[in-house]
């Protein structure tokens, strides 16, 4: 009950506050625009970074478990809704311009990379793969202390286990 009592306050005040901005921007017949801009920190970018690199990571995982191509296109479509809605963070953020940059650009690569996978050129597919990769590495060299996030990781683990696990049965 004392739950509902909380919710049920906080909604009237948020209500009240809604009626007040409601009034006033209805007498001002201006339109206004508002700027917003955000200062990350290293640890926010650092997410934002991962989160870039498990987009791309995760339908690699799908693709390399022979899952239904259906269900990698659609873990790659979801993984550039989510770059995208990075990108649109990375645009806004007003600190550490260089870290902001470069994550701007394995976004662009991340993407090439989520088209390309579910393309049909194979070519185009290693040279976007390969891009993606440098950046990542790069970023974690540079800013990160060398620390891959842990889906590539272990991604990398497994395929390398993958690798050599064939070549040794030959």
């Amino acid at each position: 009950m004392k739950k509902f009592w909380i919710v049920a306050v906080l909604g009237l005040a948020l209500a009240g506050c809604g009626q007040k901005a409601a009034s006033s921007s209805s007498s001002s017949s201006k339109p206004k625009t508002v700027i917003t801009t955000k200062q990350y920190t290293t640890a926010q970018l650092q997410k934002r970074y991962v989160k870039i690199v498990d987009a791309v990571v995760d339908p690699l995982d799908l693709a390399s478990y022979s899952k239904p191509t259906a269900e990698i296109k659609q873990a790659a479509s979801k993984g550039r809704q989510q770059i995208d809605d990075l990108q649109l963070q990375l645009a806004d953020n007003s600190s550490q311009a260089a870290l902001t940059s470069a994550l701007q650009k394995l976004s662009k690569a991340a993407e090439a990379m989520l088209t390309a996978m579910v393309g049909k050129d194979q070519g185009t597919y290693n040279a976007t793969a390969k891009t993606f990769m440098t950046q990542t590495n790069t970023i974690a060299k540079t800013y990160f202390n060398g620390s891959i996030p842990q889906k590539l990781s272990i991604y990398s683990q497994r395929m390398a286990n993958k690798t050599s696990s064939s070549t040794g049965s030959n």
